[in-house]
Order: C-alpha cells, then sequence, then structure tokens
C-alpha cells in the first residue's frame, strides 16, 4: 500500500460548558463601543431605573436625526462600504493578497462618523426602523475595526506576504466579529404577570348542580323528620280532642235524661208478659259536634318547625295540604328528583378509558387553575336566594372568612350589595360557597355582572368580576378567575422580564469521530513449534468433514475460523466490534424514564447533566475526556476480538472433504534436529480524534408534557369525534362509588337509579299505605221490630310488614221513631270510640294515633233500638322496620348480583381481548414512530411557548376574518398582525432543529399530588416510552440551535427581538454569554490525540530463524531471568530425498 487506509471508527457528541475567553481574546471578535466617545441615548438612561429607560430611550429618539435607508448610510463612507459588502461575502477565505486589492482606496472612519454610526446602530436596535439600515451600521463598524487591524499588520511584513495558519485564523475571526451594544439600553424590570391559560370548568358546573342538590336533600330530609315529629304532636292532639268531644256529648246527653221526667207505660213481649219500661217522650237529645278538622297551614306550623323547613313549606307550596301524607309524597318527588340529578352527573363525570398510542388513559377531569372559578344562581328549597360558587384553590380546607359583593344591571347600572357569605364545602382543590342575596329580576337577555372580593382563611384576599347573560330555562352562570389584591389583582408570583424560566442554555456540542489507519503488521506470540528429530520423517494426512454449527447466543455473535492454507483477514472487524461496545454503552432505558436521544446525520446525542458554569479548561477537559473514552472502546474492543481468537483458537471444528491432503517433512538425510517456529500476526492500528464541529444546545424543563393531548383526546370523546373502537368498556363501578356501601344505604329515593345503573330486577316499596274497609249491622227484624239490641266485632286486616299508626272512620245509625225505647250506638275502632243516643247519627272523626297495631285492627259496634250501625273505616300504615330492612337487604343482594355479573362479562371480555392481541402478531395496532412524533410535537409546544410568551409573543394567533354570509369562506386579514405572527413562527421553526431533540420523562411523582392517581393510571402501554409520556410529571429536553442562528437566538433570548441578523450581540456581566457567542466562530479544526492500539489477528507466520534447545527448559522474555534462557538460534535445514516419497 503506498498510501494508508482510514476508517471512520465511530462518531460521538459531547456537551460542555462554553471555553471562557480571555480578556486579550476578545479584541478580534467584538467592536465594543468608543471608550472616549459619548452617546445620547448612553446618557439618556445613565443612572436611571429600569421602568424609566423605556420613556427616556423615547425622548431622545424623537429629537434624533436617523438615517433612513441604506443608502445613507453608504454615504458616509462609500469605499468602506463596498469594502465592507466584499468582506461579509468572501470572510471565509481570506487571504492577505486579496485584502489588500481590496482595501487600496479605503479610508477609516473617523472619530465623528464612527460616532454617528453606532447612535444610528443604537436608534435601529431601541426603535427597530429599519432592519437593513442596522445591518450596514453593523457591516461597517466590523468593517472599520478590521481594517485598522489589517492596516497595522501590514506595516509589520512585506509586499505578497502570504498569511501562516494562525494569521489566517486571526482575520477569519476578525471578520466574523460581532458588534457589542451594552446592556444599559435594556431594561431588567420585575414583572407580576403570568398568563393565565383557560381552566377546563366543565366539571364544575356539574360540581354546583350536585352541590345544590345535595343541599336540598339535606333541607328536604330535615323538613321530613321535623313534620314526623309534630305528626305524632297532631295526631296524638287530635286524639286527646275527639275523646274529649265524645265525652261532652256522652255526659250532656246524660244530664239529658237525668233531667227528663220519664213516663212508665206497659209493655207486652213475644211471650204475653207485660213489663214496664221508662220511656222519655218528645225527649230532645243535644247534637254531636265532631271536631272541627285543623288545617296544616303556616299559621299551625309556626313554632313548631324551624324557619328554614317553614321557608320550604311557604315556598314549595305545601302549607295548604290537608293531610301529612300529601305533604310526604310531595317531598319524596323532589328529593327522588334531586338523587336522579347527582346520579346523572356523576355518570357524565365518570372519565373515558381509552387506548391511544399503545396505551391505555383514563380521561379524568380536566384541570383547573387555581382562583378559577363558576358561579351559579340558585334558590334553595328553603327560599334562599343567591350564588353558589366553587372555586379552586391551592391549599386544603380553605375557607371565606369574609366578602363584600354585589351584582349590577349592566345595562342600566343598577346594582344590588350581597348579603352574606357561607361556607358549604370543602376538599384539597376546591371550595364552594353560597353569596347570598335579597331576591332579584332577571328578564330574558339581560347582562348581569358579579363581581366582589373575598378573604380566605389564609389571609389573602382575592377580587373577581364576571358577566353573564339571563335567559328563559336556563341557570344564570358566571366564571372566571379571581386575582390577589394585594399585588394590584394579579398572581402572588414575581418573575424577571428578561429571564426566560424552564430555558437554559446548556452549552456547547462538540460532533468527534475517531479515525482509524493500519500502522504496521508486526509478529506476536509463538503460536505453533514444528520439530523433526534427525533422520525421521514425519507426515500428516488431513481428512477434512464439513460441520456447520450454528450457535445462538444473547450477544448474537458469529464466529467463523478458517484453517486453510492461505489466510486472509477482514478490515472491518475492528469497526464493527467498536460499534457492538457503543452500543453497550448506549442502552436505553424504556421504564419509567423514559429518553429518546437526538441524532445528528454524525453523530448521537443524550439528555445528561450540565452544568450553567464557563471555566478556562473548560475546552481542554472535554479534549482530554473524549479521547480517554474513544480509547476505552478501542482497547475493549482488541480485548473482545483478542478473546474470540482465543475461541477460535481452542474450538474443535471437524471439516471434511472428498480430497484428501498429505503434508510431511522429510529429514531422512539431515544429520542435525530441526525445529520450525510459526508466530501469530498481529495488527497496529493509529487512532486519532477529530473535531468537525459544535452546536449551541439549549435545555428546556417541560412539565406534565402530556397534559394538553389528554385534554384534546377527552374533548374528543366528549364530542364522540373518535373512533368507538378507541374507547374501552368501563369496568363497573362498585355500588359503593354511589354511596351505596351497605344495604342501610338504599332508600326509596335511589335504588331504581342504582338498579338500573347495573340492570338489577328488583321490586320496589311503599314506605306508608291506606287500607279501609266497611262494615254495618242490621236488626233481624228490622221491618217488624225496627231494632238492634246487642253488640258485634269485627276485624280489619292490615297488610303484611306494615303497622297501622292512625285511623280514620265515619259511622252512624239509623233512628226508629218510637216513643217506647232509648235509642244509641257506638263504634270502637281499637282505643277509640265514637256514638250518640236519639235520632239518626253520622259524624267523620279526625286523623286518630293507633299504636302501631299490626296484622288486623279490631273494630267493635254496640248499640239499641236502632235499625243499623255502619262504619267506614280508614287505617295508615306505615312499613315496619324488620320489613324495610329486609326489603333493603333484599334489593342490595339482587344490585350487588348484577354488578357481579357485569364485572365477570367485563373481565372475560378483557381477557378475550388481550388474548387476541396477543395471538395476532402480524395486526400492528399502533405506530412508534408517530409516538415519537406527538411525543417530540407536544414538547415543542411547551418549548416555544416558554419561550415566546415570556418575551411578550403570542404564538396562537387566528389571521382570518369572519366569514362571507353567501359564500361561508373567510379572509385572510391582512396587515402588521400577520406579519408579525409570520415572523415569530419562521423564527422559532427555523431557528432550532426540533427534529433531533434529545429528551428524557421523569415520573409522576414530579407533578401535583392531586394528579398522581390520574397519571399512574395510564399503564398497560405496548409502547412503554409512550407510556413513560403519558405518566411523565415533568421531562427535560435538549434541542441544538440551527447553524448560523447562534446569535440570533442569543440575541432573542436577552432582548425579546426577532432578529435574525448576525454581527449583534449584549454585552452582559455574565461572561458565558459572551463566551458562547465567540466560541460558535471559532474554526473548527483536528483535536489533538493520537494513540496506538494493538490487535491480533488469526494470520501466522513462519519465523526464518529457528531455535533448538541446548538444555532443557522453555522459553523466557524476563530480564532478569535471561541468563537462564537455554534457547539458541539454529539455520539447520532438513534433508531428505529430493525426488521420492518415502513410505512410511
Amino acid at each position: 500500500m503506498s498510501k494508508p487506509i482510514k476508517n471512520s471508527l465511530f462518531r460521538f457528541v459531547t456537551l460542555r460548558n462554553p471555553q471562557l475567553i480571555a480578556e486579550q481574546e476578545k479584541d478580534p471578535g467584538f467592536v465594543f463601543f468608543p471608550e472616549k466617545a459619548e452617546s445620547v441615548f448612553y446618557k439618556a438612561v445613565e443612572g436611571l431605573k429600569d421602568q424609566e429607560k423605556a420613556a427616556a430611550l423615547a425622548s431622545v429618539s424623537e429629537n434624533f436625526s436617523a438615517l433612513k435607508t441604506r443608502t445613507e448610510a453608504r454615504k458616509i463612507n462609500e469605499n468602506l462600504y463596498r469594502f465592507a459588502s466584499w468582506l461579509m461575502r468572501h470572510k471565509n477565505e481570506l487571504s492577505y493578497v486579496s485584502i489588500l486589492e481590496n482595501t487600496s482606496e479605503v479610508a477609516l472612519l473617523t472619530s465623528e462618523e464612527e460616532l454617528s454610526i453606532w447612535e444610528n446602530l443604537i436608534y435601529q436596535t431601541v426603535n427597530k426602523t429599519s432592519l437593513y439600515v442596522r445591518e450596514a451600521c453593523i457591516q461597517l463598524l466590523i468593517a472599520n475595526k478590521f481594517l485598522k487591524a489589517f492596516s497595522a499588520f501590514s506595516e509589520t511584513v512585506e509586499a505578497g506576504h502570504v498569511f501562516t495558519e494562525e494569521q489566517q485564523k486571526e482575520f477569519t475571526r476578525r471578520a466574523h466579529a460581532s458588534v457589542v451594544i451594552s446592556k444599559v439600553l435594556f431594561a431588567n424590570t420585575e414583572s407580576n404577570e403570568i398568563t393565565k391559560r383557560a381552566s377546563s370548568l366543565d366539571g364544575f358546573e356539574r360540581d354546583l348542580e350536585n352541590l345544590a342538590a345535595e343541599r336540598a336533600i339535606a333541607q328536604y330530609k330535615t323538613l321530613q323528620k321535623e313534620l314526623e315529629t309534630v305528626e305524632e304532636v297532631f295526631k296524638k292532639e287530635a286524639g286527646k280532642a275527639h275523646e274529649a268531644a265524645v265525652k261532652k256529648h256522652r255526659d250532656a246527653v246524660q244530664q239529658t235524661i237525668d233531667e227528663a221526667e220519664p213516663v212508665l207505660v206497659e209493655v207486652r213481649d213475644e211471650n204475653g208478659n207485660i213489663r214496664q219500661e221508662r220511656t222519655y217522650p218528645d225527649l230532645k237529645l243535644p247534637e254531636f259536634t265532631p271536631v272541627v278538622e285543623t288545617v296544616l297551614d303556616e299559621k299551625y306550623f309556626q313554632g313548631k318547625i324551624s324557619e328554614a323547613s317553614l321557608s320550604i313549606l311557604k315556598e314549595q307550596k305545601l302549607d295548604t295540604a290537608t293531610e301529612f301524607k300529601s305533604i310526604y309524597q310531595a317531598i319524596a318527588q323532589k328529593t327522588k328528583t334531586a338523587h336522579q340529578t347527582i346520579f346523572k352527573n356523576k355518570q357524565a363525570e365518570k372519565g373515558k378509558t381509552v387506548r391511544i398510542g399503545g396505551a391505555k388513559m383514563n380521561l379524568a377531569k380536566g384541570t383547573v387553575n387555581p382562583y378559577c372559578y363558576k358561579a351559579i344562581h340558585e334558590k334553595s328549597p328553603s327560599g334562599e336566594f343567591g350564588m353558589m360558587m366553587k372555586l379552586a384553590t391551592d391549599y386544603p380546607s380553605a375557607s371565606i372568612t369574609s366578602a363584600t359583593f354585589k351584582i349590577r344591571y349592566v345595562q342600566s347600572g343598577i346594582e344590588k350589595a350581597g348579603l352574606s357569605v357561607q361556607n358549604m364545602a370543602s376538599t384539597a382543590t376546591t371550595l364552594t360557597a353560597f353569596f347570598h342575596f335579597d331576591p332579584f329580576l332577571m328578564g330574558d337577555g339581560t347582562e348581569i355582572e358579579f363581581s366582589g372580593e373575598f378573604t380566605l382563611n389564609n389571609g389573602q384576599t382575592y377580587t373577581f368580576s364576571s358577566v353573564a347573560t339571563a335567559a328563559l330555562n336556563r341557570a344564570l352562570l358566571f366564571h372566571g378567575c379571581a386575582k390577589l389584591k394585594d399585588q394590584g389583582g394579579t398572581e402572588p408570583s414575581t418573575v424577571n422580564a428578561n429571564r426566560v424560566y424552564g430555558v437554559t442554555k446548556l452549552g456547547i456540542a462538540d460532533f468527534r469521530r475517531v479515525e482509524q489507519e493500519v500502522c504496521c503488521y508486526v509478529p506476536g506470540e509463538v503460536s505453533h513449534i514444528e520439530n523433526i528429530l534427525a533422520r525421521e520423517y514425519k507426515e500428516r494426512e488431513t481428512r477434512s468433514l464439513n460441520s456447520i454449527e450454528s450457535t445462538t447466543e444473547e450477544t448474537r455473535e458469529r464466529e467463523v475460523e478458517n484453517l486453510n492454507d492461505t489466510t486472509t483477514t477482514e478490515r472491518n472487524e475492528m469497526q464493527s466490534e467498536v460499534a457492538s461496545v457503543l452500543n453497550e454503552d448506549q442502552v436505553n432505558n424504556y421504564g419509567v424514564d423514559g429518553r429518546v436521544n437526538g441524532s445528528f446525520p454524525s453523530g448521537t446525542y443524550s439528555v445528561g447533566s450540565f452544568a450553567n458554569i464557563s471555566s478556562s479548561s473548560a475546552t481542554s477537559d472535554s479534549n482530554s475526556q473524549a479521547q480517554t473514552y474513544a480509547k476505552e472502546v478501542t482497547e475493549r474492543a482488541m480485548e473482545r476480538i483478542v478473546q474470540k481468537i482465543s475461541t477460535k483458537r481452542t474450538t474443535r471444528i471437524l471439516r471434511e472433504f472428498e480430497e484428501k491432503n498429505t503434508h510431511g517433512f522429510d529429514n531422512t538425510k539431515g544429520a542435525e534436529h530441526i525445529t520450525g517456529v510459526y508466530r501469530w500476526v498481529d495488527k497496529i492500528y493509529k487512532n486519532s480524534l477529530i473535531n468537525y464541529g459544535k452546536r449551541l444546545m439549549y435545555e428546556f424543563a417541560i412539565p406534565e408534557p402530556s397534559r394538553f393531548f389528554k385534554e384534546a383526546i377527552k374533548k374528543q370523546v366528549e364530542d364522540q369525534e373518535v373512533d368507538t373502537n378507541m374507547i374501552l368498556p368501563d369496568a363497573p363501578d362498585h355500588p359503593s362509588v354511589h354511596n351505596i356501601h351497605s344495604a342501610e344505604d338504599l332508600s326509596v329515593d335511589n335504588y331504581q337509579s342504582i338498579a338500573g345503573l347495573y340492570g338489577a330486577e328488583v321490586d320496589g316499596v311503599q314506605l306508608t299505605k291506606v287500607v279501609s274497609d266497611s262494615f254495618s249491622v242490621i236488626g233481624n227484624t228490622y221491618i217488624a221490630e225496627h231494632n238492634y239490641p246487642g253488640a258485634s266485632n269485627f276485624t280489619m286486616e292490615i297488610p303484611q310488614g306494615y303497622m297501622a299508626t292512625g285511623t280514620k272512620f265515619n259511622a252512624g245509625f239509623v233512628f226508629v221513631p218510637k216513643s217506647l225505647e232509648y235509642t244509641f250506638a257506638t263504634v270502637a275502632v281499637e282505643n277509640h270510640k265514637i256514638g250518640a243516643g236519639g235520632k239518626s247519627w253520622n259524624t267523620v272523626t279526625p286523623l286518630l294515633p293507633l299504636d302501631n297495631i299490626e296484622n288486623e285492627l279490631a273494630i267493635s259496634f254496640l248499640g239499641a233500638d236502632v235499625g243499623g250501625i255502619r262504619a267506614n273505616v280508614t287505617a295508615y300504615c306505615s312499613i315496619t322496620p324488620e320489613a324495610f330492612s329486609q326489603w333493603q337487604n333484599e334489593t342490595y343482594a339482587s344490585i350487588y348480583a348484577a354488578y357481579e355479573e357485569q364485572l365477570r362479562r367485563y373481565n372475560e371480555a378483557q381477557q378475550a381481548n388481550e388474548l387476541t392481541s396477543s395471538n395476532n402478531t402480524t395486526e400492528i395496532r399502533f405506530n412508534p414512530l408517530f409516538n415519537r412524533s406527538l411525543e417530540k410535537r407536544e414538547i415543542k409546544r411547551i418549548a416555544i411557548e416558554l419561550l415566546a410568551e415570556q418575551k411578550g409573543h403570542t404564538v396562537s394567533v387566528d389571521n382570518y376574518g369572519s366569514k362571507n354570509e353567501e359564500t361561508s369562506i373567510a379572509k385572510v386579514n391582512k396587515g402588521t398582525t400577520l406579519e408579525l405572527h409570520a415572523s415569530v413562527v419562521k423564527f422559532f421553526e427555523q431557528a432550532f432543529d426540533w427534529e433531533i431533540m434529545a429528551y428524557v420523562f421523569y415520573p409522576y411523582f414530579y407533578a401535583d399530588e392531586k394528579d398522581w392517581k390520574a397519571l399512574f393510571q395510564a399503564t398497560d402501554a405496548a409502547d412503554p416510552l409512550f407510556q413513560a409520556f403519558l405518566q411523565s410529571g415533568m421531562a427535560r429536553a435538549v434541542v441544538p440551535v440551527k447553524p448560523g442562528f447562534e446569535e440570533a437566538v442569543n440575541w432573542y433570548m436577552e432582548t425579546g427581538e426577532l432578529w435574525e441578523g448576525q454581527g449583534l450581540v449584549v454585552d452582559m456581566d455574565d461572561d458565558l454569554y459572551i463566551s458562547v457567542s465567540e466560541e460558535m466562530q471559532t474554526i473548527e479544526g483536528e483535536v489533538e490525540g493520537t494513540w496506538e492500539t494493538r490487535l491480533p489477528t488469526s494470520l501466522t507466520i513462519v519465523q526464518a530463524e529457528s531455535a533448538t534447545l541446548k538444555e532443557g527448559g522453555l522459553p523466557c522474555f524476563c530480564k532478569e531471568h535471561a541468563t537462564d534462557s537455554t534457547l539458541q538460534p539454529s539455520t539447520s535445514i532438513m534433508e531428505g530425498n529430493q525426488n521420492e516419497t518415502p513410505t512410511s
């Protein structure tokens, strides 16, 4: 080989901190403001506070006569302008002669001209009126400094001088110089404003409805209990009043009889016997006056129930009922409606489970920003009027300690002040309160503003204001975000306006490769010694048998050994082994810490740990580490090959051929012993480490990278815009999810909804029943005798499982107009009775209490001299505790059995689905490349948000106007908004190499603790990295800046200006900024560092001179034992029959 062959063994990327430049190194690469000159702009802001600088610069700018076009800038020094244009075009191919030729007629700027250009540059930097004028000023200043340095240099050399390598680098760097604008022009203001994205308040409205329903249920339960207590007293009082009326009537009848004069008459009975009976001719008995039934109105309940319960009776129009039963029925219906509202909303809140990107994901509630709220107008069952507000908080157990608030009619400006605020509920992240108002009117289309302030129990006061439009058949709904009053109505967070939070300038990425070339072939260790004794003939006959053995190991190595007489070797063996070692070094962890490496055409890099510091030895340390790493890789590769070769040398492989080869050694005529020595052949590789490029790297902290993705999928599922196959069947909820922890939690209000959820067949239950019957007796000889003497007993059946708690009955008898008898009748139901004598009688009792009579009700009649007695009896029954408990148990058992059946079917479906997925290996249910693209897109979106919004730029803009009514086509809005938006998009898309970003996903526990459960539910992923994306609480991404955009990105990070030109930097206190700008202009070259690697091969060579053993012993290569070696050189040659084949 006339020229060694070089191979690129491997490429890699190292990240490091920028090399801190020395003071003397700043001169070639930067153009500073003249030391003795005075600028009107610098003078105007001298000593001012940051918030005052903008006004001062604006004032100076108004009176400054600025250059308006590039042509005006050119006229300052036309020859220098032409040279500057030439220099910008040829700055990478400069020579002494070419520079001399183009500067022959160029004059330097005068002090006044240089100051004028500086002033115009500062003016353009502050006001941004012409990018072209700014670029012209920059080029003139760079060319002027370049010309000064070249003029001084040309005086020290002769004509026709040729740049040395160092001189070439110096002037090339001067041509790439940057103009430094002092930092005093830029305000380093403090800002409290934090951009808030819209919160997902969809669930808040349902929560408010649920809370109102729960509040109504609680109020109705309280009312029911109070009414039941009142009813017991009512029935007892009614019974006493009835008994008193009966007794009074009986006493009056008896008194009338006692005061009357009886007339004795003789009466003959059936046997002909005559007896005397008292009669009271023309006796007038008093009439029985029934007790007037009490009206269940407001007046009656006043003082007997609470004011809140009394308000419910009035608001719900229940204060005109005649019986408690009708009130209970109305309460039961309203309670049932409230339970149905809660159940419906809970079902709507239940998150769907979808499979997307190979992972299962539960779509829980959306995220709500702290102190955002929803408020809904509500009128409670008790008539309370006001706004129910649900507020997101950032600490648990929050409550409102005081508040002032009002509503205002927007059209008229009329205001109504609020009354009081009542805390309703509090969780770890929310607070619900009721803001009381006097009732106010809300006409259809009326705009109402709800505003005020409240103080929490943590001492902070917040203000709020929002407007809603009233509409018929729809609740008035307000929403917005409260602001902290103590800091001017803004968020309690202070940020530095000149700092981009969450974004770190990570450092410089060096692109390196290791080149390898064969340096030399050298003899290695002894591989074989062949001994032929004097007068000996040795023959070896070889029969080769082909045998193929395939061994598959986890390392997937393939070993082949050739034992032919002539052996060759492959040049790529070292390279392939190095690649194998690198693969081991770059094994990715796809567990909870998901990681993706960035990939350049020339190498890869991964996310590591790098400090934002600058040191004087950063570059040399980096080179040393890279060189050590490359050496380690090649040495490890050599060891592997040695191991392979060792294996080949000891492996027995039988190869058989049809032909036979015979090899022999003939020393039959030799008088001396012959020894042949065979040596292994080793290769010496020369390795070189080359640096061939640099990239500026930025690091982004990405909180919960999958949050928007999940919310977008949730919205699509709610709007039914996704494939139904993506939505997995939901596991049935345990009854406890719906607050049914045991049979005791079932009631007539909720059992139907729960049973319907699981498809359970259950029997209904009636808490009360009303049964009635009629009874009558008449005399056997009514027509003849017209009398009924004696008594009769009856029973009325009470339904099984019920008990009679009260009764009413309507009773009467028929009067027989005879002057001889004493007519009376009595009807008794259990311990209540009613009766009268004399004339015909008919009366109705009030509701009378009974002592929980079960099975049957006893009824009896007693009468004399009446044509007949009749009674209509009504029993009011309630279910017994035992029967209600039995119904609860049976219903719960049916519901739970139905739940278990649904759970069984769900589990079977899941198992069948998993089995189908595992068996169907040809079907691809997701695309990992699509998942990587989706991950990068979300990381990029958040990274651009961090970059743009903190510098006052808007990324998302609607550039279309309203639709044409006829064509339904919207036109693009033409104007400065479109132009500015386009420049923002172009900058962020062009300045960063998003496609080759590297990122790592950190676990869920770096997110807010309340979100841990939701993040952890993203499991069972076929793509572990995508699962890490869904579960991640924080991600870290490293993105390189595209070549040529380093200065533009640095300028943007410091000033917020989208400047895509070159040659402009800010003179910051942080040396890191200047160091980065300088180093990115440094010309790349070969990094010093070479080393050799010795690698054994499978080749052998016979040694020219043999060796004889003068005495016994083995080879020795230790110097301290060299005299002990008995091996001596030998030049003996075998002698045998030249033309004959010996026979053995």
